[in-house]
């Protein structure tokens, strides 16, 4: 996933326009009175109207109309967080009925309307299991409904069991099922490191040794950090030496996969974390001046990018370094995608958690 080139803009912009006209957007969005409503359920609102399909798919604006794993365990978080268990339970159902595997309690990690084989790859992506394990535990505990906690702890238990790998020392959570160990290593996605949702499954289950993957999770983050800035890199590689590389076969870049990867650990509490510290200190001194921070730095080279993070991922951002997002220009609205739309959204989400 990632966002596409475009001219720097100031910050927030596309979201003051959301806020002075919420409901008027293409004539499908809530009623004038709802923008006395707190901004992130505007924002889920018009999410809903722009990327939730009437049987429950969540499109992909980025990828020509696709769905994945990724999509449908974000939206469902996010349709727990905002009490709308209609919306839940369509992505739910839709999500079982076309990615479920038939061997595991895994999914099938993308879906694409367009192919006469809409899922032409069974592998699955972890952070897309882990985000529909998290959203179905917590609506589990909201609704009182125990067939969401079991699929969430059917889930959780496919995970612990087949993609927990032992490499180089530690317990690492692999991007996938198939093609990411090798002889001698892993190839690793530090973003897919949830650490709040793996703090969750912890309380949920004390013995069951998340605690564990938590530890080591934290630990290869601490020791896969590259270049002056000791940032994380997209893709990394862990050998069974005990190394910590970056990945050769993919861009040397703290990007559009890596900058979840100190979000995340900001949402789990962790902001003296080395990799927490060091993205906040990149992104820090553009947002104070209101501007969004360059999409991606070259951890060999330095290089950045010459184009900005979108709103999205500069909310998120914003949450790592401890920059109010509200404290934003006015301008223009842009069109945000769907990656942009949800990364804002979940943005949000980790201040709500942070603050309940």
């Amino acid at each position: 996933m990632g966002d596409r080139p475009g001219a720097p803009r100031p910050l927030w912009t596309r979201r003051d326009a959301l806020l002075a006209s919420a409901g008027l957007l293409a004539g499908t969005g809530p009623p004038l009175t709802a923008c006395a409503r707190a901004p992130d359920a505007i924002l889920w609102d018009v999410f809903k109207a722009r990327f939730l399909a009437p049987d429950g798919r969540i499109l992909d604006t980025t990828g020509g109309g696709v769905s994945h794993t990724e999509g449908q365990g974000f939206s469902m978080f996010l349709a727990v967080l905002h009490k709308d268990r209609s919306a839940f339970d369509r992505m739910w159902d839709w999500t079982q009925d076309h990615l479920a595997r038939p061997e595991d309690e895994l999914f099938s990690w993308r879906y694409d309307p367009r192919a006469p084989e809409p899922v032409s790859d069974p592998n699955n992506a972890t952070d897309g299991d882990i985000f529909l394990a998290w959203a179905l535990l917590r609506a589990g505990r909201l609704w009182n409904d125990g067939r969401y906690a079991q699929s969430s702890e059917r889930i959780r238990t496919a995970i612990r069991r087949r993609l927990v790998v032992e490499m180089g020392g530690r317990r690492l959570l692999s991007p996938g099922l198939d093609g990411f160990r090798k002889d001698g290593f892993l190839t690793y996605n530090p973003s897919y490191f949830v650490a709040p949702a793996l703090q969750a499954f912890q309380r949920a289950e004390p013995n069951s040794g998340w605690s564990r993957i938590i530890a080591d999770g934290l630990a290869e983050a601490q020791a896969a950090r590259f270049g002056p800035l000791g940032l994380p890199a997209d893709w990394t590689r862990r050998t069974e030496r005990g190394q910590s590389l970056l990945e050769p076969d993919r861009p040397p870049r703290f990007g559009f996969d890596a900058l979840r990867a100190p979000f995340y650990l900001a949402w789990a509490g962790f902001r003296d974390h080395p990799q927490t510290r060091a993205a906040a200190a990149f992104w820090r001194p553009f947002l104070e001046a209101k501007t969004a921070p360059p999409a991606w730095v070259d951890l060999t080279t330095g290089e950045l990018a010459g184009f900005r993070l979108s709103a999205g991922a500069t909310a998120m951002a914003c949450v790592v370094a401890g920059v109010d997002p509200l404290a934003r220009p006015g301008g223009a609205a842009q069109e945000e995608d769907y990656y942009s739309s949800v990364l804002e959204l979940l943005a949000y989400a980790a201040r709500l958690d942070q603050s309940a």
